[in-house]
């Protein structure tokens, strides 16, 4: 039983060593800081995100709680069928600010995880307004 701990601990510290490493010109702090995107700060990372984090997420498939570590939890989460989940990072204002999700929301960032719980797809949402 403690050789598992210890072998899940040194594989967390790894993994954790290798994303600070790779996702370099993403803060994933000031990403965390803006939940549902209403301060604006999560918008002036969004070429950093697409250029960076989607290749990453993609090549390595990340799993629901990989992705939680990195970019915090999700703003929106879809259930779809098929076992597909939807993850929705806002990142501009909307009326997901004022807790109204009938209307138009603000741009965001939907990470889509297949049945097998693994990214499969990272897409930038505009809306039309």
């Amino acid at each position: 039983m403690k050789g598992i701990l210890c072998l899940s601990l040194i594989c967390f510290v790894a993994i954790s060593c290798r994303q600070s490493d790779e996702l370099k010109g993403f803060d994933r702090r000031l990403w965390q800081s803006d939940p549902l995107g209403c301060q604006s700060k999560r918008v002036a990372q969004t070429e950093s995100f697409l250029q960076v984090v989607k290749p990453y997420l993609l090549q390595n498939s990340l799993g629901e709680m990989q992705v939680r570590a990195l970019l915090g939890k999700a703003d929106a989460i879809e259930i779809a069928e098929r076992g597909m989940k939807f993850y929705r990072y806002y990142l501009t204002r909307g009326r997901q600010c004022l807790g109204d999700t009938s209307g138009i929301a603000g741009q965001y960032i939907q990470i889509r995880f297949n049945a097998l719980n693994q990214v499969n797809e990272v897409a930038l949402i505009i809306s039309n307004l």
